[in-house]
């Protein structure tokens, strides 16, 4: 395998790792050393060192050509995205994890909207953009 490949590879699974290790394990005593003020610094300065390294990586990764997935694949892509975009837009309306004044009451409400479909329809709406995008290979 390519070495820019393998590169593309480690700072991809750096970007998911580092965001899972510091959402999770190391959230609590992180927080207890820095406090939480520093410990949002610091997940924001290893956040956009990751996505540099997955940038970077990415331009020096050698391109692909691809056969494409013809007209059918630009139909399916076209119909997954619109619901897609719906649950992205939803999710803007009345979320609870949104910093607003309101975000407790919110999330003692009774869902409405998208979030009866779901509890998380930004993830599901960026996850079926993904997805549109890669049936277009």
């Amino acid at each position: 395998m390519d070495e820019a490949i393998i590169t593309l590879i480690a700072a991809n699974a750096a970007f998911v790792g580092t965001h899972f290790a510091m959402s999770h394990p190391l959230r609590a005593p992180m927080v207890k050393a820095l406090g939480a003020g520093w410990f949002q610094a610091a997940y924001s300065v290893v956040s956009f060192a990751a996505l540099a390294w997955v940038y970077f990586a990415f331009k020096a990764a050698p391109s692909a050509d691809l056969p494409g997935s013809g007209e059918a694949g630009w139909i399916a892509a076209t119909i997954i995205t619109l619901p897609a975009m719906i649950l992205l837009a939803g999710s803007l309306i009345g979320n609870p994890a949104l910093p607003t004044p309101m975000a407790e009451a919110q999330a003692r409400a009774e869902p409405k909207g998208v979030f009866k479909v779901t509890r998380h329809p930004m993830m599901w709406g960026i996850g079926l953009w993904a997805l549109s995008h890669l049936i277009l290979f």
